[in-house]
């Protein structure tokens, strides 16, 4: 039987980071979410996402690694799209800080080596 975990403590410091930003970021996203304002249901699937993303890079996984890329640019995307559509800019300097460091530790050249080599 396999085990399995929510970090994996044995991989690369980049993809360790990775998954201590998703959880983290999806965490903020949620209490943003319900408790912050109206826009809270366009953010529950990129939640959902992100813990599913962390939870595959710990345990392994090329979909969970495929799911951070995707969920790592997500965010900057629908943040656009807010500013764009309604002129609504909701990003604060840690959030933006966040989001920079979850997309360099995903995109990592020692975190895509890693995972091409020994995920599956």
């Amino acid at each position: 039987m396999e085990l399995q975990r929510w970090y994996n403590a044995g991989q690369p410091q980049t993809l360790q980071l990775a998954q201590i930003l998703l959880y983290t970021n999806a965490a903020i996203e949620l209490l943003g979410g319900l408790f912050g304002g109206g826009y809270g249901a366009l953010w529950l699937p990129i939640v959902v996402g992100q813990v599913f993303a962390a939870y595959g890079i710990a345990n392994g996984r090329k979909v969970g690694y495929r799911a951070a890329v995707v969920f790592a640019f997500v965010p900057v995307a629908l943040l656009a799209f807010l500013y764009v559509r309604y002129d609504y800019l909701a990003l604060g300097i840690f959030n933006l800080l966040f989001i920079i460091a979850m997309i360099a530790a995903v995109l990592h050249p020692q975190s895509r080596e890693y995972q091409r080599i020994w995920f599956r």
